[in-house]
């Protein structure tokens, strides 16, 4: 299971987000390390981007392990 590193913070509403409540968030889309590398030359494999969508209805996007 991916895990996130520390919790995710919505910029919109200042909502905190620690790893179970984060993961009870509707998923909007995960990117996935071969994809990133179109975009960053140097992504751990191990590392995805989940984008979630915060209570107040914006999307947080997080790096997870």
């Amino acid at each position: 299971m991916k895990t996130l590193t520390s919790p995710a913070r919505c910029s919109h509403c200042g909502r905190a987000f620690e790893p179970d409540s984060w993961r009870a968030l509707e998923l909007v889309e995960r990117i996935a390390d071969e994809r990133m590398r179109d975009f960053v030359t140097n992504w751990r494999d191990e590392v995805t981007i989940e984008a979630r969508r915060c209570t107040c209805g914006r999307v947080i996007a997080r790096k997870v392990r």
